[in-house]
């Protein structure tokens, strides 16, 4: 049973799993918290350190429901969060992929089930989505159809891992980089099955009440996980634009569609990421 004043470690402590983790125990008033990372945060291993991600609302049942609303409450309401929204709304097209075009279908039909008909919009035709989207004008976007979401957008990673980071410090969240803080082996009890710690790189030895493995897609190299668990990872790119074209896509809806990947509105610095997630 874990207490208040139990020794918990957070392995990957400096990523976006792990540092939310630490967040969350310091909050709640667990006081011997320590990260372990082979980074300072943001963690140069973790998939957070990155300029944006994507947010939405768009899910209304079940698990992907409830994240949804609890993650947009957080980042609309918890004040370390805040400065790091951009609610610019979300694109969900879709074209050959009539599966996924059902499945939208399905999300927008539910948010008006469920009253929240004024978060989404179906759009049918190019009309319907220039009307959101002006700079697609000239995109071959003829049949392409979908969802628009008013509550979404992207949020600025990087920053706010590395606001999160200064915050543990501040909570007294205690800390490990570098070799001290790569894990090489669990530390197993007599049982030869319960977890009493950790031991390090460089030779360090790090006991624990309670061992949290917040190593994302490291984890199946760390532990069998019995292929419960593949790495998987998608191409990207960043494009410096000229200042004329970040006026022209600034506050733009988030664009994603499951047969080219996504795009955002450049970051403040005039810089586009593109991905071939689909």
């Amino acid at each position: 049973m874990v207490s208040k004043d139990s020794k918990i470690l957070v392995v990957g402590g400096a990523g976006t799993m792990g540092s939310s983790t630490a967040l969350h125990l310091a909050r709640r008033g667990y006081t011997d918290v320590r990260i372990l990372d082979m980074f300072q945060p943001p963690s140069a291993n973790s998939a957070g350190n990155d300029m944006n991600k994507m947010i939405s609302t768009q899910y209304v049942e079940g698990i992907w429901g409830r994240l949804a609303y609890e993650t947009w409450d957080a980042w609309n309401n918890d004040r370390l969060f805040t400065p790091f929204l951009h609610a610019v709304g979300r694109l969900d097209l879709a074209y050959n992929d009539k599966g996924r075009l059902e499945r939208l279908r399905k999300q927008y039909e539910l948010n008006l089930s469920s009253g929240r008909g004024d978060n989404v919009e179906w759009l049918s035709n190019k009309q319907d989505i220039l009307k959101k989207a002006s700079y697609l004008k000239g995109g071959d976007i003829d049949g392409w159809e979908g969802l628009y979401i008013k509550d979404a957008g992207w949020v600025a990673a990087r920053d706010a891992l590395t606001a999160v980071g200064a915050e543990l410090r501040k909570l007294g969240v205690k800390s490990a980089f570098g070799s001290s803080g790569t894990l090489k082996s669990l530390i197993l009890g007599e049982d030869g099955k319960t977890c009493r710690g950790v031991k390090t790189a460089d030779g360090t030895e790090w006991p624990a009440d309670l061992v949290i493995m917040a190593t994302g897609a490291w984890s199946p190299t760390l532990i069998d996980l019995e292929n419960q668990c593949v790495s998987k990872c998608w191409q990207f790119g960043h494009i410096q634009l000229i200042p004329e074209e970040v006026r022209q896509l600034q506050n733009t809806p988030t664009m994603y569609s499951s047969e080219l990947g996504f795009f955002m509105e450049p970051s403040p610095q005039g810089v586009m990421k593109f991905v071939d997630e689909f």
